[in-house]
């Protein structure tokens, strides 16, 4: 008598095998991804950087503003925190020490007054898109 088909130890092998395989998927795929997210730059990254630079504004009690450097005190500390352009990051600082990455793959970063009571912030990323927020200003201004 003549059978057709698997046994017991032919199907836990074909089982083995499939598992292995799906295993190995999520590696290829990572494999095959062409673009970093760390070489990209966000809309996500860039409203994030607004909302912790806006809250430092709202508790400073002196702002000054540099091409590419905005410097603030806060209120009831002797602190001087500072956000600048560091190749193609913009990194905080606090009394001149630190190296806090506030955003990442930018081209140029600028600081400006329109009034004693606006800052605006423009950032150029490395791909050419432009970023700019308008962020008013609580305390005494600049």
């Amino acid at each position: 008598m003549k059978r057709n088909g698997f046994t017991l130890l032919e199907t836990i092998f074909c089982f083995a095998i499939s598992v292995l395989l799906l295993a190995s998927f999520p590696l290829l795929l990572s494999v095959i991804e062409t673009e970093s997210s760390y070489d990209t730059f966000t809309q996500a990254e860039w409203d994030t950087f607004i909302a912790q630079t806006s809250i430092e504004l709202r508790e400073a009690e002196e702002v000054s503003i540099y091409k590419s450097l905005l410097q603030l005190s806060p209120s009831g500390q002797s602190i001087v925190v500072q956000y600048e352009k560091y190749g193609p990051l913009i990194r905080r600082r606090v009394n001149g020490l630190g190296h806090e990455i506030a955003l990442r793959n930018i081209q140029s970063l600028s600081f400006s007054a329109h009034s004693p009571k606006t800052i605006t912030i423009a950032v150029e990323s490395l791909k050419g898109k432009v970023y700019e927020a308008v962020i008013p200003l609580y305390g005494e201004g600049l």
